[in-house]
């Protein structure tokens, strides 16, 4: 399950692992955010803002991921960095899996 609920018990993963991360990492708020819009725009209101909100979150994101890939490059660095821009990579993913869309990965 991928809801925060209202309960303080800390065994939703969302919350152990993903919640952390956002707020250390811009790319990953980034994508949680695109997912949101995307899951609000097609679930409860259709609107072309929704959806280009969603789009703009979700650009910013893989605009991290490129200057992670960039920082790879140069130095393997920190692991909770590795970790962050695997999650982006994830969500970005699961995002265009749940979309009604082709996979946009599949048809580039």
């Amino acid at each position: 399950r991928l809801v925060v609920s209202n309960t303080d018990t800390w065994h939703n993963p969302f919350r152990q692992h993903l919640l952390p991360l956002t707020l250390q990492f811009s790319g990953v708020l980034y994508a949680v955010l695109g997912l949101s819009m995307g899951h609000f725009a097609v679930n409860q209101h259709d609107s072309p803002e929704n959806e280009q909100e969603s789009l703009q979150y979700r650009l910013s994101a893989i605009r991290q991921v490129i200057a992670w890939l960039e920082e790879l490059e140069t130095d393997v660095g920190d692991p909770t960095i590795i970790e962050a821009g695997l999650a982006i990579i994830l969500i970005l993913v699961l995002h265009d899996v749940c979309s009604l869309s082709p996979l946009s990965f599949l048809s580039g």
